[in-house]
């Protein structure tokens, strides 16, 4: 409750002050994003790559809760079959029929030749592995440019180090990005 020294401020020109705050904060957002989407063809914009690996990690999760299990355990062996049960709708990929239930957890992306490729064309392999003494799931991402694995990196862990972290790399271009996944334990 306002004092009655206090000057009150009418209930109209309050509303009027947060339409005008909210219209500025809209402004200023749209105009970022718009920002960022015009200087999409520069090379700091965000590599296809990345919105790929965290779509992987989803469709893992959906996997292991659709199936009771994760996708190296159900693939005729770990590597590119691991990761190509993600994108099947048959069961030429998995040890087990499954009822003849199938289900493709990344539509967006097909599969070529019973492989599962990256939006910029090569392979991805998935196996179990470890990680800071956990089971883990690593992702190898084949003929992947320096530039959207430093991107990857730096989104990830924080830094384009490609020795540290959930995203390691070597030095040759085009390079096989290794990136720990999902944690499985």
């Amino acid at each position: 409750m306002a004092s009655k020294d206090a000057p009150s401020i009418p209930f109209k020109r309050r509303v009027s002050v947060v339409l005008v705050v909210f219209a500025a904060y809209i402004v200023f957002m749209g105009g970022a994003a718009f920002f960022e989407d015009v200087t999409c063809g520069t090379p700091d914009c965000r590599s296809p790559l990345l919105g790929f690996v965290w779509e992987l990690e989803d469709a893992n999760i959906l996997f292991r809760d659709h199936y009771g299990a994760w996708p190296p355990a159900v693939a005729h062996k770990p590597g590119a079959m691991a990761a190509a049960v993600l994108a099947s709708n048959d069961n030429t990929v998995m040890k087990f029929d499954y009822q003849g239930v199938f289900k493709n957890f990344i539509p967006q992306y097909a599969l070529v030749a019973g492989k599962l490729q990256h939006p910029l064309g090569g392979v991805v392999e998935q196996f179990p592995g470890k990680y800071l003494n956990r089971k883990v799931l690593l992702v190898r991402l084949h003929n992947v440019p320096m530039k959207d694995a430093k991107q990857v990196d730096e989104h990830i862990d924080g830094i384009a180090d490609g020795t540290k972290g959930r995203v390691q790399y070597g030095t040759s271009n085009p390079l096989t990005l290794t990136y720990v996944a999902n944690f499985v334990d």
